[in-house]
């Protein structure tokens, strides 16, 4: 895929996102900032519920490649350690924008 298709369709789910939290108001200087913390609260999310069943052998193998900068070998682990990894984090995600679109009018106002 081309730098250029890559972006656009980065763009694209951007706004899909923001559109389908009810945040599009949100000011395109915070929405940077908005994104990061989505992103770290689904991974906090995933990451406690693959945990929980992991062997600790398990987990110290999958944050040693992670740590090692090997996001290719991490990724290869987790399919293999967590095939259901994709179903969680679908899960994950519709819960969290359920609960960004519930508090979207709060979010907005405190902005």
């Amino acid at each position: 895929m081309k730098k250029e298709d890559f972006l656009k369709r980065k763009a694209q789910a951007t706004q899909k996102f923001f559109q389908t939290v009810g945040l599009t108001q949100m000011p395109e200087a915070q929405r940077p900032a908005f994104l990061r913390q989505v992103r770290q609260t689904l991974q906090n999310r995933i990451g406690e519920r693959l945990a929980k069943d992991l062997t600790e052998a398990e987990l110290k193998q999958f944050y040693d490649y992670v740590k090692s900068k090997q996001p290719q070998q991490a990724m290869d682990y987790l399919h293999k350690i967590a095939p259901h990894h994709r179903q969680v984090l679908i899960e994950e995600m519709a819960k969290l924008q359920q609960e960004i679109k519930t508090d979207a009018k709060k979010i907005l106002d405190n902005l």
